[in-house]
């Protein structure tokens, strides 16, 4: 228990050797500020601020404000967010690099490497002495110009051999690529073609009217066709795409073109000869038979996989169905138990045949029957040597069972029977005839409340040996709370006197009266009783081990002490007085609290008979001063 302080230690400059905090897994409940420990869950010392608990770093410190100017910003706090603003050209701040030699940006800066690709690209094209810059949407060229890349320019101004100028100008929806012949000539603008309605061109959409196509070549998309009607609707020829040349000749006749997915009712009508000249594996001849009721003229059917002779008529058995036992065929035709066992090859027993309902079996010889229930309505005798049941719970309506059953039982017979359970070990219950008793080979264990009984009288339960027991040959017992002994004196050496009366015990005892002890005395008594009153110069005691000294102050010579005790309720930080009287500021002063427990408080000898005694917990507190 560890040892209350309830005022301030003061050590007055002085070290605390081998010191521990207190170590908690959590922090403690009611702290004031101020308050240290060390916290085992997560390894850090902890202080009390008086609002919370705060954890003493282990670094340089803990940040408990940041504070920032433009361009930085700040969201202060112990835990603060630092921002940079972007910079632009009207404020500073942090400015992206970028490696680009295209970008309008006004936020971001380029990196050298784009710099200088700018300037190596500049520098590649048209020197400035050769060009001439007219406005912010036009170029001239002087005509000593080389290659001039335009970024931005509208329009490009040509000047002419002698004089003059052409202006080149893309049209209002900008995109496109002009490519000039590697050719020398003039090129002519659209003013000077004929309308290109008239011609075919390669990607435009023309209708021919009256043309020969010589060896014409037809695209993957195919041919397609109008119709009569100029409509939405038309009909394309397509080809699959080859993997080898192929030709498709049209026949020298007029017709319709036929589908490969139109049925054959939309072809000429074709008869069953025609038919069978057109297959080249058909078997049989005359007219095509359909499934429903065909009339076959004397066909030979093979060996079908599967037939239906609902309705067919003069089977014979014996020449007509192949296949069939020794003795089936008459089996079926003559079907009785005899023909049956000449048909059966695996029988057992003779006779006639047996079914299910109420049959008469004639001593049979049933062997190991394997079959799933068998529910027997008169009696069941079994005369076997060894009856096996295989069931896991037998039921038996009967309330009695009888073993060794036999025409004249004896206990001889009925030696060693009894009931056998197998385990690791076999766990019996058998009749012995030597010991005229049942004898388990286990215990038996009766449930809560149960007891064994003897011609209906109860010798024994799970506390108590019955009343009817009155004779035992005990060596030990536990302890015998309750009873009456009437039994031979109980000798000394175990625990009794050895004498049947007060006289002899005593003398036994050694403690005889008037001989080994002091006869009775009133005085002695009362003192023995702690009632004595009187002033009977008693000079020579023994040594008090316990009572309550109601006399005098015993003198210090003679090994007493003055002694105060009081018990007083202090608020938090209360300085209360305690007045002892003992004449003396010589004092030890001891403090409980109501757990009786010891503490320590600030303890002042005002004079020789009062103290000052501050404590900084409220409570209740026990004052012990001794002089």
């Amino acid at each position: 228990m560890a040892v209350k302080f309830l005022a301030g230690v003061d050590l007055q400059k002085n070290e605390l050797l081998n010191a521990a905090i207190q170590n908690l897994a959590t922090d403690p409940s009611s702290p004031v500020q101020g308050q240290i420990y060390y916290n085992t869950a997560s390894d850090v010392i902890k202080v009390y601020d008086g609002s919370a608990w705060v954890t003493l770093s282990t670094g340089a410190g803990t940040v408990t404000s940041v504070g920032a100017s433009t361009p930085l910003s700040s969201t202060g706090g112990s835990t603060p967010t630092i921002s940079i603003q972007d910079g632009t050209t009207s404020q500073k701040g942090a400015v992206q690099l970028e490696n680009s030699t295209s970008s309008t940006s006004t936020t971001t800066a380029a990196v050298p490497a784009s710099v200088k690709a700018a300037y190596d690209l500049a520098n590649g094209k048209a020197n400035p002495s050769d060009t001439t810059f007219v406005g912010t949407t036009s170029v001239a060229l002087n005509r000593s110009s080389a290659n001039l890349a335009l970024t931005g320019i509208s329009s490009v101004a040509l000047p002419g051999s002698s004089s003059g100028t052409t202006t080149l100008q893309p049209a209002a929806a900008a995109g496109g690529t002009v490519t000039l012949p590697a050719s020398t000539g003039t090129l002519a603008l659209t003013s000077d073609i004929p309308s290109l309605s008239g011609y075919v061109t390669e990607s435009g959409t023309q209708t021919l009217t009256n043309k020969t196509l010589t060896s014409p070549v037809i695209d993957g998309n195919g041919l397609v066709f109008e119709g009569p009607t100029a409509d939405d609707y038309e009909t394309t020829l397509a080809v699959t795409d080859p993997t080898a040349d192929r030709s498709i000749a049209l026949p020298n006749a007029s017709g319709t073109v036929a589908l490969t997915n139109q049925k054959i009712s939309d072809f000429a009508a074709t008869s069953s000869a025609e038919l069978a000249g057109l297959i080249s594996d058909e078997t049989g001849t005359g007219a095509l038979v359909f499934a429903n009721s065909p009339t076959l003229v004397t066909p030979a059917l093979g060996t079908p996989s599967s037939a239906t002779l609902t309705n067919a008529t003069d089977l014979p058995i014996s020449t007509g169905v192949s296949g069939l036992g020794a003795g089936v065929a008459t089996f079926l035709a003559t079907p009785s138990s005899a023909n049956l066992i000449s048909a059966v090859t695996d029988e057992t027993g003779t006779g006639a045949l047996v079914f299910a309902n109420t049959p008469t079996l004639v001593t049979p010889n049933i062997g190991a029957a394997t079959g799933t229930s068998l529910v027997l309505s008169g009696d069941l005798t079994v005369n076997g040597t060894t009856t096996t049941i295989n069931s896991v719970t037998v039921t038996v309506d009967d309330k009695n069972i009888e073993l060794g059953s036999v025409a004249s039982p004896t206990d001889a017979g009925a030696d060693g029977g009894g009931i056998t359970l197998r385990g690791a070990t076999d766990k019996t219950l058998n009749w012995i005839d030597a010991t005229d008793a049942w004898t388990s080979s286990e215990h038996f264990n009766l449930l809560t409340g149960k007891k064994f009984y003897i011609a209906g009288t109860e010798v024994l339960s799970g506390t108590t040996l019955g009343s009817g027991v009155t004779g035992s040959s005990l060596t030990s017992v536990g302890t015998i709370v309750t009873g009456v002994w009437n039994g031979t004196a109980i000798a000394i050496a175990n625990g009794g006197t050895g004498a049947t009366d007060a006289g002899a015990a005593r003398t036994a005892l050694g403690l005889a009266i008037g001989t080994n002890v002091q006869a009775y005395n009133s005085t002695l008594a009362a003192v023995a009783d702690g009632t004595y009153s009187g002033d009977d110069s008693i000079t020579t005691v023994g040594t008090i081990a316990a009572g309550t000294w109601q006399g005098t102050a015993i003198a210090s010579t003679y090994g007493g002490a003055l002694r105060y005790n009081t018990s007083a309720t202090w608020t938090a930080g209360e300085a209360k007085t305690v007045t002892h009287n003992l004449g003396t500021k010589n004092v030890t002063v001891a403090l409980y609290d109501s757990a009786d427990a010891q503490v320590f408080a600030d303890v002042t000898t005002a004079t020789t008979n009062t103290l000052t005694v501050t404590i900084s917990v409220a409570g209740t507190y026990r004052v012990v001063v001794i002089g």
